[in-house]
């Protein structure tokens, strides 16, 4: 959420899980590469097996990594945190690389005869 805006979002999926008695295998493992037919795999033990948790990973694995309102979401000005969907604000932001950028606020030019100047 480049905004922080609310939004829905339809969430349509597909499961296909297979349900295994016994201990998980990779759960004491710190990394694992699973291989796609992993995935579907969900352990229980005991007499009852716990639906939630291969459906609720399941959605979780569905959703995107980055969320938007709108794929064409401005987000926030990185200067004065103004949503940029809503109103364009005066701060000036130069790109200096790829992941970085250096924000300057714009200031008034104008101004009244006989007004005071406030310095930032």
């Amino acid at each position: 959420m480049r905004c922080l805006g609310k939004y829905a979002r339809d969430c349509e999926v597909e499961v296909h899980l297979a349900y295994f008695e016994g201990e998980d295998p990779y759960m004491h493992l710190e990394n694992v590469e699973l291989a796609a037919h992993d995935a579907d795999k969900v352990f229980y033990d005991g007499f009852q097996i716990d639906l939630r948790v291969g459906i609720r990973e399941a959605i979780i694995l569905s959703q995107p990594v980055t969320s938007l309102c709108k794929d064409d979401c401005l987000g926030l000005c990185p200067v004065c945190g103004a949503n940029l969907n809503k109103k364009r604000c005066a701060c000036e932001i130069e790109k200096v690389g790829p992941f970085t950028a250096e924000s300057k606020r714009k200031k008034n030019t104008s101004r009244k005869k006989g007004s005071k100047t406030h310095t930032e």
